[in-house]
C-alpha cells in the first residue's frame, strides 16, 4: 500500500514490534534534526501474527457494531465502519500504549524508544503510540475522520478521532496524516484516490498552508497551530 504512508519509524523496536511490512523513511523534528530511520521491525514475541490477531479481536469487540478492522484485498489491515456516524461524532477514542520522545533517554522503567512507524505526533518533540484500531488508521487527503483538534489528549492520554462528515456503513475510516505530523519523507507519491489528492505526503512543514485552508484551523494537532 504505497499510498498509505506510516508516519515515523525507528530502529528501536521495543515498543513498535507490531510492524507488519517493510517501510523505509526518515522523520525530522521541527528543528530539522533527523529523529528516525529504519526498516522492518521484528517482534521478540514467539508468534507476533497471533498477538496482532488477539489485539484486533479485542478492538473489534470493543467497537462492535461501530467499526471493525479486517484485511483488505491487498492483505493489509484496514478499518471500516459497521455503523453510521453523524458529522462531529467521536468515532475512535484511543488509549495510550507508550510515549516516545524524539531522543532515546534512560528512565527508571528503562529506555524510551524513538518514534516508530505507527506513532502519532502530539508535540514538536513528542510522539505517542496508540492502541488499536487507531494505530492502523490509513491516510487520505480527503478523510472522513480527523483528530479532535481543540484538545491535545483525551482522558486516556491519547487521541480522539471525530467524524468530519456523515459516515455510512461500509466506509473505510481514514485520516489525514499531515494534520498531526510535522514532517514525513520517503514516499514518492500518494495515491489515496481523493479528487483533491495532494500527490505527495510531506507533513505540515511543507503543506501547512494547504492543510490550514482545507480544515480551517480545526481538526489539526494543536502543536502545529502554535508552530
Amino acid at each position: 500500500r504505497e499510498y498509505l504512508p506510516q508516519r515515523t519509524i525507528s530502529n528501536n523496536a521495543s515498543h513498535c514490534y507490531r510492524k507488519l511490512r517493510l517501510v523505509h523513511f526518515f522523520s525530522t523534528n521541527m528543528s530539522g534534526d533527523t529523529v528516525g530511520r529504519g526498516g522492518r521491525l521484528f517482534s521478540t514475541h514467539d508468534n507476533p501474527d497471533e498477538e496482532i490477531l488477539e489485539e484486533v479481536r479485542g478492538s473489534n469487540d470493543r467497537y462492535l457494531g461501530k467499526i471493525e478492522l479486517h484485511k483488505g484485498d491487498d492483505s493489509e489491515w484496514r478499518l471500516f465502519s459497521t455503523g453510521s456516524f453523524p458529522k462531529g461524532a467521536t468515532v475512535i477514542s484511543s488509549r495510550l500504549m507508550n510515549e516516545s520522545p524524539q531522543s532515546t533517554t534512560s528512565s527508571p522503567s528503562g529506555p524510551k524508544p524513538s518514534p516508530c512507524a505507527y506513532s502519532i505526533q502530539i508535540d514538536s518533540d513528542k510522539h505517542i503510540l496508540l492502541d488499536l484500531p487507531a494505530r492502523f488508521l490509513n491516510h487520505s487527503c480527503d478523510p472522513n475522520v480527523g483528530v479532535r483538534g481543540e484538545e491535545t489528549l483525551n482522558e486516556w492520554g491519547a487521541v480522539d478521532f471525530v467524524a468530519l462528515k456523515d459516515i455510512g456503513v461500509g466506509e473505510e475510516i481514514r485520516y489525514d496524516y499531515e494534520t498531526s505530523e510535522y514532517e514525513i519523507s520517503g514516499f514518492s507519491k500518494c495515491s489515496c484516490g481523493a479528487s483533491d489528492c495532494r500527490g505527495h505526503i510531506k507533513g505540515f512543514k511543507s503543506n501547512g498552508g494547504v492543510i490550514l485552508a482545507k480544515y480551517g484551523g480545526k481538526n489539526i494537532a494543536p502543536y502545529l497551530l502554535r508552530s
